[in-house]
């Protein structure tokens, strides 16, 4: 019994011994068990995307919109009454006449009947006076045969001068009456007056014309048309305006509806006197000849089309993108960090913003979109290798140097 007992506290003593052999050797381990360094995490440098920046002359450029119009639209009408006779196939809605071409005729019955009577008249007139001129030689012999001392009055009395201008006024009237009828008849034919476009008709063969008082056709002005452009009173200071012998700007047009199609040339002409009353911008005239396109496509009227102005020449400016700007200012990228430049907007459109700044040679310029951009942020560029490659490449140097 005794010998039992003696065993089991030995072998308890072994496990006690045991047990704190292992608490003391793992305590010696975790004391002399090398510790990390904490580094402190370094900040990826951003990914842009940047343009180089070139000084270059440029021409400002304006856009603006406008409709087309005629320079000159009016209502034709005949000269004489009468009976449509007959009317040119050519006098339709849409097609262009040339000036001088017959559009209508007018009966003409009635005019050549009054020309026939006005040449019958003057040829009365013609022969009354040659008699009045043989009186007054008659009455002027006996006159002077008689050598009679009266005065001035009597005299002329005498001398039948007064039938003698009586006659010759009837002799003029008559030719009067002459040119009148002839007039008449010519404009029994009705011409058109410029090189047109019908815009519509209103008269048929067998229609009655009463003269002047009735619109027979309207007409508009073949060439050239008119755009009236608007544009922020601050864009006039870059269109030219004709000045004697300096044309105005030219002008790009492109109808909206046909954006593919060639570009109809066009020049200012006029700045217009009056501002537009609803936005306060600026109107601006501009020529156009409606056939001058590259492709031969005419400008139809009514046409809402595109403009850009080619302005003034700017010398030394920047072009930048209006997206690469951050107010006044853009982000520059000098030695891996953002730095802001300020920048003077010259001009700016959708397509474009021009500057000038003061750019170090070969400047690259962030043409990304940039978030909470700050100075001294850093960034790199696509060309630039990535940070791998970059510790790679610093790791090898001290292994090759070993």
């Amino acid at each position: 019994m005794n010998a039992l007992t003696s065993n089991r506290r030995r072998f308890a003593l072994i496990i006690v011994a045991v047990l704190v052999a292992a608490i003391i050797i793992s305590r010696v381990l975790i004391a002399t068990a090398p510790k990390a360094q904490r580094k402190p995490g370094e900040r990826q440098a951003r990914l842009v995307e940047v343009a180089t920046m070139q000084p270059v002359d440029q021409r400002v450029s304006i856009s603006a919109y406008g409709q087309v119009e005629a320079s000159q639209r009016i209502n034709l009408s005949a000269q004489v009454a009468g009976r449509v006779l007959s009317l040119s196939p050519r006098f339709v809605p849409g097609q262009r006449v040339r000036a001088g071409e017959v559009l209508l005729q007018i009966d003409p019955a009635d005019y050549q009947v009054a020309l026939d009577s006005a040449k019958a008249a003057l040829a009365s007139a013609q022969a009354a006076l040659a008699q009045e001129r043989g009186s007054q030689a008659v009455a002027k012999g006996d006159f002077e045969a008689l050598k009679l001392e009266v005065d001035d009055a009597e005299r002329a009395l005498m001398l039948r001068e007064p039938q003698l201008r009586a006659a010759e006024a009837s002799l003029r009237s008559a030719e009067a009456a002459v040119a009148q009828a002839e007039l008449n008849l010519q404009r029994c034919t009705l011409r058109a007056p410029m090189d047109a476009l019908v815009l519509s008709r209103s008269v048929g063969v067998g229609a009655q014309v009463s003269g002047a008082n009735m619109a027979l056709a309207e007409l508009a002005a073949a060439e050239p048309f008119w755009v009236t452009l608007l544009l922020p009173v601050d864009d006039l200071r870059w269109v030219q305006l004709p000045q004697g012998d300096v044309e105005g700007s030219t002008v790009e047009l492109r109808d909206v509806s046909q954006p593919q199609a060639p570009a109809w040339p066009g020049r200012v002409i006029q700045l217009l006197d009056a501002v537009e009353e609803q936005g306060r911008r600026a109107r601006v005239l501009v020529e156009v000849n409606p056939d001058s396109a590259a492709g031969g496509a005419p400008l139809l009227l009514g046409s809402y089309v595109q403009a850009t102005i080619r302005g003034r020449e700017l010398q030394q400016v920047y072009r930048l993108d209006p997206a690469w700007l951050d107010g006044n200012r853009v982000w520059s990228v000098r030695d891996g960090r953002l730095q802001g430049v300020s920048v003077e907007v010259l001009h700016r459109s959708e397509a474009a913003a021009l500057v000038r700044a003061e750019f170090q040679p070969g400047e690259k310029v962030v043409s990304s979109l940039l978030t909470a951009a700050v100075d001294g942020m850093r960034v790199r560029s696509a060309d630039d290798p990535p940070p791998e490659a970059m510790q790679g490449a610093q790791r090898g140097a001290p292994e090759a140097a070993q």
